[in-house]
């Protein structure tokens, strides 16, 4: 059920790693029985996209988006937030652009009235 399960962080493919892996650890570590949904981390190669990120993000309760300049770019992060608006998860973006750009990036309408972390909120 969604009430025992994960936040999702999503980025896109030019942003994986490091920062992801950071959010997870400090999310576990507030709550270690947190299971933490890192998309590119848990995709297991060779199946169904589509189907995987569906089934995953039909189990979590917020979804926590990378803005970086590509996010939203790609159909796969524009699907993600997408259907994580369609289920009324909460949506978490994290300010990864340059400073001074735009605000919501062209194409992520769907958080344009979302307050944004900035990533080096501390």
């Amino acid at each position: 059920s969604r009430a025992e399960t994960c936040p999702w962080l999503s980025s896109p493919w030019t942003a994986r790693g490091s920062i992801q892996e950071t959010l997870k650890a400090q999310l576990q570590q507030l709550d270690p029985s947190l299971r933490v949904f890192v998309d590119n981390a848990e995709l297991e190669e060779g199946a169904d996209w589509q189907a995987q990120l569906e089934q995953a993000l039909r189990t979590c309760r917020l979804m926590a988006c990378l803005v970086t300049p590509h996010y939203g770019q790609t159909k796969w992060t524009v699907r993600e937030l997408a259907l994580a608006d369609e289920l009324g998860l909460r949506i978490m973006p994290i300010n990864m652009l340059p400073s001074g750009s735009e605000w919501p990036p062209r194409g992520l309408l769907v958080i344009a009235s979302t307050q944004y972390i900035p990533h080096d909120a501390g």
